[in-house]
């Protein structure tokens, strides 16, 4: 093995390991999963949609007794100073070590932690995420900027014609394809 290899499989091997990618990856990462993952790591999976990763999760590790799915609806800006009040979706949560990192992120961080189901979740997502995102992709060929008169509503504008342009191209991606319910609520607006 070289070391790059190595370095991966400490990974897989880890008392936590962390799925922070989007969902087109999980097919190139679950055949290592699969091989790899100790029977008690706790598997934390932060996809931006929840349906498919967690079909997929029970297709593919359908034994593993410590899961975790969630969606933070923050990221590392909104994080930077404080954690308080910050919210995490958790649509799966079952073994011991899922229930002690909750319990950590509730006490700890201050997150507060929604429950929700994994449809329930892609259905909000469809608007608050893919909707947004869509609008803001429409809006950025404009390349809109502020000038000397800008109204507040202007500036909103301005913000919303920014987001698409501030996150990675497969994560936008993913919002679209892999959320079941982004198509019809995109159709519907259109």
């Amino acid at each position: 093995r070289d070391s790059s290899e190595s370095e991966r499989l400490k990974v897989f091997t880890s008392d936590i390991v962390i799925l922070s990618v989007t969902f087109d990856k999980y097919k190139d990462i679950i055949g290592e999963l699969k091989k790899n993952l100790r029977p008690d790591s706790l598997l934390v999976d932060v996809c931006s949609v929840k349906v498919m990763p967690t079909k997929f999760l029970k297709k593919h590790l359908p034994d593993h007794k410590n899961l975790l799915l969630t969606h933070p609806l923050f990221g590392p800006q909104s994080a930077k100073k404080d954690t308080k009040g910050l919210r995490l979706i958790v649509t799966k949560s079952n073994g011991d070590s899922a229930k002690q990192l909750l319990e950590f992120c509730r006490t700890k961080l201050k997150l507060n932690i929604i429950n929700m189901s994994a449809a329930d979740h892609d259905k909000a997502m469809a608007y608050t995420h893919s909707l947004t995102f869509f609008v803001s992709q429409a809006l950025h060929p404009f390349k809109l900027e502020g000038h000397g008169i800008t109204t507040p509503s202007f500036k909103e504008l301005l913000d919303l014609s920014n987001i698409a342009k501030n996150e990675s191209k497969e994560l936008l991606l993913s919002i679209h394809n892999d959320n079941p319910y982004a198509k019809a609520v995109r159709e519907k607006f259109s």
